[in-house]
């Protein structure tokens, strides 16, 4: 090697270690400097990719008393900025920053503001969040879907969510249209809180003041007693008990004389005169609905009646609570649904999937949208970017970047070529289009 050359590639070599040095402390710096600001290219990213099919494998960890993002390995890919944080979910995670919770992506930009007074994680598009006391729920546009109204809210799950208000346990779909109202809580039961019933939520870093999780499933242990989870009021054992002054579980079917007990921290089924109907094996027993309650053995779900007998083996990953006669069910990160009987009438086989009401729907496979019914039936091709709630028989629905609707049979009554369409009040709605601005009706004609 000439010398000229030996010159050039040791002076190439020195530059080339002090910018990587360079970068390392500015990068550093930067990590200390406490939480980035407000990204708008985050922010317009998200807006526009609301469904981003990444899932980042990043867990919160405290260090030093502030919290941040290690991925696998264990390696801070988010430093230790927040005071407190939730773990990612459908793509976002929220932070809290000492005074307000928000929103943040895997790069830690801001995609939804510091407006909250308390947060949830994001399930099936949406959020609750807490404003002032009360509970409502956003979508990933940081709009508010449901007014916060609630009390107490807990997170959706085949389209529906578990809220209190007033003292009541509520559930609710995705419009906040009551669907089921649980038995009123007696004042005894009132003085201990509801918990959550996810394995893979850390209580100690819960954004909820309140706890409220699941208001209609118990799981939480008090020691070796039995305990009916519906006035938390301790039971003697079932041969010797007195249930004079214990009502029966509130259940939404004719079998209100079942009662779940717990004991050794197990639940099981037993009659009001101490008969024993299912002796105590599961970790968690629901609500019944129609004669059927969810149940959990070994973090696994499946469903009974109110005989004590096994309507589908504990085989799920997930299920919802049985509405319009069908139940959700998750196997191998796949959505399909059951009926009464535990036949698969549509088999785990979509990404995602939400009931709609009018025996509708929505399914995501291969990141696009469409709609079926409760017999399985395919009522519209999954290739929408994006289907709404039905408002007055009609749901927005976004196809390459474009916005128009449908209707209950599928029908795409107005045609996908809005830059923007807002829903229908009082029959019409606020379109734009190449920057016009107009409204239209419900069969897609220009009204004033």
């Amino acid at each position: 090697m000439s010398p000229v050359i030996f010159i050039l590639v040791t002076v190439f070599l020195v530059f080339f270690f002090r910018a990587i040095k360079k970068a390392q402390i500015q990068n550093s710096e930067k990590q200390e400097s406490g939480p980035p600001p407000v990204t708008f290219t985050g922010i317009l990213n998200d807006l526009n990719n609301p469904d981003e099919p990444s899932q980042p494998d990043l867990t919160p960890r405290e260090e030093n008393g502030k919290f941040g993002f290690v991925d696998s390995n264990g390696w801070f890919v988010i430093q230790p900025v927040w005071q407190r944080a939730l773990p990612f979910n459908e793509g976002l995670a929220a932070v809290y920053n000492g005074k307000k919770w928000a929103y943040i992506n895997e790069y830690n930009e801001i995609v939804i503001l510091f407006e909250y007074d308390a947060a949830r994680s994001f399930s099936e598009g949406m959020a609750a969040v807490a404003i002032d006391g009360k509970w409502g729920y956003i979508d990933k546009l940081a709009r508010l879907a449901i007014d916060c109204q609630f009390d107490e809210a807990g997170d959706f799950m085949g389209g529906f969510a578990d809220v209190k208000i007033d003292g009541r346990a509520q559930r609710i779909d995705v419009q906040g249209t009551q669907v089921v109202s649980h038995r009123e809580n007696s004042e005894e039961s009132n003085k201990k809180p509801y918990v959550t019933t996810n394995p893979e939520v850390d209580t100690s870093n819960t954004a909820d003041p309140f706890e409220v999780i699941n208001p209609l499933v118990a799981s939480e242990s008090e020691g070796e007693e039995t305990v009916d989870i519906h006035t938390d009021t301790a039971i003697p054992d079932p041969v010797e008990a007195d249930f004079s002054d214990i009502s029966a579980s509130s259940n939404k079917s004719n079998t209100n004389e079942v009662m779940v007990f717990r004991k050794d921290y197990k639940y099981g089924l037993q009659m009001p005169d101490g008969t024993q109907i299912l002796a105590p094996e599961y970790d968690e027993i629901g609500d019944f609905i129609n004669g059927i309650a969810r149940v959990k053995k070994q973090w696994k779900f499946g469903f009974i009646n109110h005989a004590g007998k096994a309507v589908t083996d504990c085989k799920y990953d997930d299920a919802s609570a049985f509405n319009d006669g069908i139940a959700m069910v998750k196997q191998s990160m796949k959505y399909g649904f059951i009926n009464p009987d535990g036949q698969e009438i549509i088999a785990p086989q979509y990404d995602d999937a939400q009931m709609l009401g009018l025996g509708l729907i929505r399914i995501r496979k291969n990141w696009k949208y469409g709609l079926i019914n409760t017999l399985g039936e395919q009522i519209t091709e999954p290739i929408y970017d994006d289907i709404g709630n039905f408002e007055g028989g009609l749901a927005r629905v976004k196809r390459n970047w474009k916005f128009g609707f449908v209707d209950s049979s599928g029908k795409e009554c107005i045609e996908c070529k809005y830059d923007d369409i807002e829903k229908f009040v009082n029959g019409k709605a606020r379109f734009r289009l190449s920057g016009r601005i107009g409204f239209i009706s419900p069969d897609g004609d220009e009204v004033s």
